[in-house]
């Protein structure tokens, strides 16, 4: 079976001119090679550029935030430097820390809206028990 070069149509293997558009049909050992078949790049996962970050360092960064009394403001501001710094060791641990810094404010503006409710709670309590004098 012949396939036209010009419109691929396809034609047995007696016919020396395509039918459809004219174009002469040359024979099997005369065709154009076949393509090779696509292959990707040799980066194709994209692996992150620097080095990579071992298990140790991973559980250090975990635990700096249990420090007595700096730990959890030692940690915010390494999150701050390790997600917009120019140090920062690869596109993943980047997006590790600014992730980490998303949960904290969203843990922040949770905590914030928990303790105006308990203290709304509290003195509409009070009030409804007759006292007059919280404090």
């Amino acid at each position: 079976m012949k396939i036209c070069p010009k419109c691929n149509a396809t034609f047995d293997d007696e016919v020396q001119f395509c039918t459809v558009c004219g174009q002469a049909i040359p024979d099997a050992a005369e065709a154009a090679p076949i393509p090779p078949t696509y292959q990707p790049p040799q980066d194709y996962c994209g692996k992150n550029e620097g080095e990579d970050i071992s298990t140790g360092k991973w559980l250090l960064y975990q635990l700096i935030p249990l420090i007595p009394v700096v730990g959890g403001i030692i940690y915010i501001v390494m999150l701050f430097v390790w997600g917009f710094g120019d140090s920062a060791k690869n596109e993943t641990f980047r997006n590790w820390a600014r992730s980490n810094l998303i949960l904290a404010g969203i843990s922040l503006v949770l905590g914030i809206l928990m303790i105006v409710l308990v203290v709304i709670f509290s003195v509409g309590m009070f009030g409804a028990l007759g006292v007059s004098e919280v404090w």
